[in-house]
C-alpha cells in the first residue's frame, strides 16, 4: 500500500461532489469507498490534497499514515464495523 491515506468525509453529496469523486477515484486507483468517507491510498499527499481542495464544498480531509490496520484489511478483504 502507498504510504498515506486520505480520508475525505462527504456531508451532503451533490451530483457535483459526485463526479468529482469519481474523478478522484480514476486519478488515485487505490482506494475505497465506505458509509460516510472515501479512502484515497496515495504516494503524493500534497498533489491529492491539492486536487481535493480545489474541488471541496462541505467535506472533510483526514490526512494519515497507512497502518497495520489498513494492511491487514487489504489482506484480508474485510472492513471493521
Amino acid at each position: 500500500l502507498p504510504p498515506f491515506v486520505i480520508e475525505v468525509l462527504v456531508n451532503d453529496q451533490d451530483d457535483e461532489q459526485t463526479l468529482w469523486l469519481q474523478d478522484l477515484q480514476a486519478c488515485c486507483p487505490e482506494n475505497e469507498v465506505l458509509a460516510d468517507r472515501y479512502l484515497f491510498y496515495t504516494n503524493d499527499s500534497d498533489a491529492l490534497v491539492k486536487k481535493i481542495e480545489s474541488h471541496a464544498r462541505g467535506v472533510r480531509l483526514y490526512i494519515r499514515n497507512t497502518n497495520l490496520e489498513d494492511v491487514f484489511l487489504k489482506i484480508s478483504g474485510k472492513r471493521f464495523e
